[in-house]
């Protein structure tokens, strides 16, 4: 089966896109309670589609992988954020470059005071 015959996950992903748009013009709007809401909303819909891809594109797995991570932390979720990276790491067909940038993601939520603390609103992921 081909990625593109497998609508679910394409149906998925492009939810979180609109509440990933949502959010960021929560943001522009001063909304940030609301923008959280709407990344956390993201989130679930990306994670969604990271269960329902099929495993025959490991460039694709990266993507949405670090997408949903990225998403979670924007939803201020760092405990559910660890979690999926740490998952996310252990799978053998993760690409290169998305464990590399899970592990950055990984640090930075480390990192931070408290550890899982406010992220704010940065520039990782979508």
């Amino acid at each position: 089966m081909s990625m593109f015959d497998d609508s679910a996950w394409l149906s998925a992903h492009r939810r979180s896109e609109v509440f990933a748009g949502q959010a960021q013009q929560a943001l522009v709007r001063g909304q940030d309670e609301q923008a959280v809401h709407h990344f956390l909303q993201a989130a679930r819909a990306e994670t969604e589609a990271l269960r329902n891809l099929a495993g025959d594109s490991p460039r694709l797995l990266g993507i949405i992988s670090v997408s949903a991570a990225a998403l979670l932390i924007k939803a201020h979720e760092p405990a559910e954020a660890q979690e999926l990276i740490e998952q996310l790491l252990r799978h053998p067909d993760l690409p290169e470059f998305a464990a590399e940038e899970l592990a950055d993601l990984l640090e930075g939520l480390q990192l931070s005071p408290g550890h899982g603390g406010h992220q704010g609103f940065g520039n990782s992921g979508p």
